[in-house]
């Protein structure tokens, strides 16, 4: 049911799923044991495949692909994030119905458009952050650690897992109301995409 949390001190209606609710339910809405969790606990690096794509002429952008059966489980928890997670109206990366189509719309007449990158964007964001900012919308501290065990990897968010781009969303909530604070006292529109490769550049643009 709806109730009130805090997201890095900011109040915050959201609604957390049942199968958050507990050590217990999460398991047993993943279908995990306890020896399966206990291998994941320890050896989850072991459980990647990394390789390089091209991001531009001579630069190349490392992708961490978890395998069928992890990737498996961050998508279910990432499907279960997404009832959790209401984005703010400038946010167009990795949210339903939103582009980066829908975030150039949104400049559209302006005379000039300043174009941010973030480098390493996934990497920057840590486990710990992760695990903190799912406390602080209440969520059991157990449940809490599971999810950012099972969605991070070396510590970090791992660029290639379906869990990262919903997790990379709620911790930039209050980045995000920042950058519009930032914006408006500029008189200007800022809006927050990434590319459609789902790279790790948060792309953020004012319109003037």
């Amino acid at each position: 049911m709806p109730y009130w949390g805090t997201l890095f001190g900011q109040p915050l209606r959201v609604t957390v799923p049942p199968e958050f609710a507990s050590e217990a339910t999460l398991l047993a809405y993943l279908g995990v044991g306890p020896r399966e969790l206990k291998k994941i606990w320890y050896y989850r690096e072991r459980m990647y495949q990394h390789f390089s794509i091209a991001k531009g002429e001579n630069k190349l952008r490392l992708i961490s692909a978890p395998n069928d059966r992890l990737k498996h489980f961050q998508r279910q928890i990432a499907d279960r994030l997404d009832v959790m997670y209401r984005p703010r109206n400038p946010v167009h990366g990795f949210v339903d119905d939103r582009s980066v189509k829908t975030n150039a719309a949104a400049h559209l007449g302006r005379r000039y458009v300043v174009n941010l990158d973030l480098k390493d964007f996934f990497s920057t964001i840590t486990e710990n952050r992760v695990e903190g900012m799912l406390s602080s919308l209440n969520l059991d501290a157990r449940v809490a650690a599971i999810i950012a065990r099972i969605c991070c990897m070396n510590a970090h968010l791992p660029q290639g897992a379906p869990s990262s781009p919903v997790l990379s969303n709620m911790i930039c909530f209050r980045l995000d109301k920042r950058l519009m604070a930032v914006a408006k006292g500029a008189r200007c529109i800022y809006t927050g995409a990434v590319s459609l490769t789902r790279s790790a550049l948060w792309t953020m643009h004012l319109g003037l």
